[in-house]
């Protein structure tokens, strides 16, 4: 990570997806601000009910997305997020929930609204 934002010293913002998803890469990601140049404006986290990700992963096809399989992948998910959102909140960090439902184009909308809210985009 730290080689990609140094490759991206020239670009006014960064959107970093899926990243962190460790508690010690969110404290890196933090720590090293200063040595990035770069602040956390916002963390924009989807949610999206469990009926809609069994609906989305059916679609999918994949045989190991059994309902058992999504909630033990729903629970790490969770265990492991609630830590980095709490550290995050806790250095003043930004964080947007934003509902996920809906088509691409929708989401997409929704994270702009939250965008122009807080005068990012």
């Amino acid at each position: 990570m730290s080689d990609a934002l140094e490759r991206a010293k020239n670009i006014d913002r960064v959107v970093l997806d899926g990243y962190p998803r460790e508690l010690s890469q969110a404290e890196w990601l933090v720590e090293t601000r200063p040595q990035h140049e770069r602040d956390i404006q916002l963390v924009v986290v989807l949610e999206v009910p469990r009926g809609e990700l069994i609906k989305r992963l059916e679609v999918r096809g994949r045989i190991d997305d059994t309902p058992e399989a999504i909630d033990e992948r729903l629970r790490i998910y969770r265990t492991e997020i609630y830590p980095i959102l709490t550290y995050l909140t806790e250095k003043g960090v930004r964080i947007a929930h934003v509902d996920g439902t809906g088509s691409v184009g929708q989401v997409h909308d929704k994270i702009m609204e939250e965008l122009e809210a807080c005068k990012l985009a």
